[in-house]
């Protein structure tokens, strides 16, 4: 039989929290995590992005909405991405992107984790949202 497959996208949307002083301090973590839903999942593809204003200081250009200044790490409940931190690139562009080398088949009710570290003090509270973009079987279908 021929499996069929949708596209299928899961999205975390992470927070730095402001400190006593009421910065979001270099080094500020952001965690959250998704469930897969109770099929396989074939993951090509994590996109993030600041969610609103970046909050930066005068220090850096405030028109620069996707500043690219925060660590991504991300783990499933099988496997551990941590040696392989994801950083953002996308200066000054709506989004940043990145391609798997090869898909990952992540089996249904997987918890995907992320951990986020803020690189640069932000003057308020900020969120990144990551959305992992990938593949769901839905049929079986016999051949022709």
């Amino acid at each position: 039989m021929e499996q069929k497959y949708k596209n299928r996208k899961y999205a975390i949307t992470v927070q730095f929290l402001l400190d006593a002083l009421g910065v979001v301090p270099v080094g500020a973590p952001g965690n959250g995590s998704v469930n897969i839903v109770n099929l396989p999942f074939i993951l090509k593809k994590i996109t993030h992005a600041i969610v609103g204003e970046n909050h930066l200081d005068a220090a850096f250009p405030n028109s620069a909405i996707q500043d690219g200044q925060y660590m991504i790490e991300w783990r499933t409940d099988q496997h551990n991405y941590e040696s392989e931190p994801l950083h953002s690139s996308a200066y000054g562009t709506e989004f940043d992107h990145f391609d798997l080398e090869t898909p990952e088949e992540l089996p249904p009710k997987t918890t995907i984790t992320v951990h986020l570290t803020n690189n640069v003090q932000r003057l308020d509270s900020t969120q990144v949202q990551l959305v992992f973009h990938g593949l769901e079987p839905i049929e079986d279908v016999k051949p022709s």
